[in-house]
């Protein structure tokens, strides 16, 4: 299993390209989102910009109000670091 390494900025920075792509690709809009997960459309603005670094229970009301799983994110951040070149080790 190989496993990848990044600065904690380049991670959150992964996530909130991860949860937009899910958002779009649901064709869910961000007061839609804001709707489902009880989070401020605001705040979902802000998070997709890279404005702000919402806590971790805003991503987790995201992620579940997304139906996304551990498996997916995980390997969402995985593609998203090779595309973007995040070092790499096994």
């Amino acid at each position: 299993m190989s496993m990848f390494f990044a600065k904690k900025n380049e991670i959150i920075k992964m996530v909130k390209i991860m949860l937009k792509e899910h958002r779009i690709k649901r064709k869910i809009s961000q007061e839609q989102l804001a709707k489902l997960s009880g989070v401020d459309a605001r705040t979902i603005y802000r998070i997709e910009k890279n404005i702000s670094m919402p806590l971790v229970d805003t991503y987790a009301k995201i992620v579940t109000s997304l139906n996304l799983t551990k498996d997916e994110i995980y390997n969402d951040i995985k593609n998203i670091a090779k595309e973007n070149q995040v070092e790499k080790h096994d």
